[in-house]
């Protein structure tokens, strides 16, 4: 019975993550208010982090997630960095600090598996849309130990 609930909730986080709704904030990456699924996302690894302007945590691992993103830009690996802030308030801060990172606002409810009562909050999913490794506060991104396994998940085949 065990392994029929833990198939169900597999299947039920996999749809979660990958048909979710998320609007972009116009920024250094070209798109101008789209809606977008993570669908296109399957069969990679995804690194979503979620984080506010006002989060000094969230503003204080910034750098760390988005050396994570170079040291891992070979490989087939996608990041997502989420907030519910107003798109002007977000446009602002990326723009003042130079963010190239990819900004998504989250238009509804996150998937109960994002839910949580703190930020930031990192979520890495493998290939195969489990979630990999959930971290709640601000972490080192950039470690050697953090880097090794997205790029393990990265290289393994689904």
């Amino acid at each position: 019975m065990k392994r029929k609930a833990r198939l169900i909730l597999f299947v039920v986080i996999v749809a979660a993550v990958l048909t979710a709704a998320w609007v972009i904030v116009p920024g250094p990456f070209g798109h101008d208010g789209a809606t977008v699924s993570f669908s296109k996302s399957a069969g990679n690894v995804l690194v979503l982090n979620f984080w506010a302007t006002w989060c000094a945590p969230c503003v204080a691992e910034m750098p760390s997630l988005g050396r994570l993103r170079d040291e891992t830009a070979d490989l087939d690996v996608q990041f997502g960095f989420i907030t519910r802030e107003d798109a002007p308030v977000v446009r602002k801060f990326i723009q003042k600090r130079g963010i190239d990172l990819p900004v998504y606002i989250l238009t509804g409810e996150p998937p109960e598996c994002f839910q949580g009562r703190s930020i930031p909050a990192t979520f890495v999913i493998g290939k195969t849309g489990m979630i990999a490794m959930r971290h709640f506060g601000a972490a080192v991104w950039d470690a050697d130990s953090v880097v090794a396994f997205v790029r393990g998940l990265a290289a393994k085949p689904e």
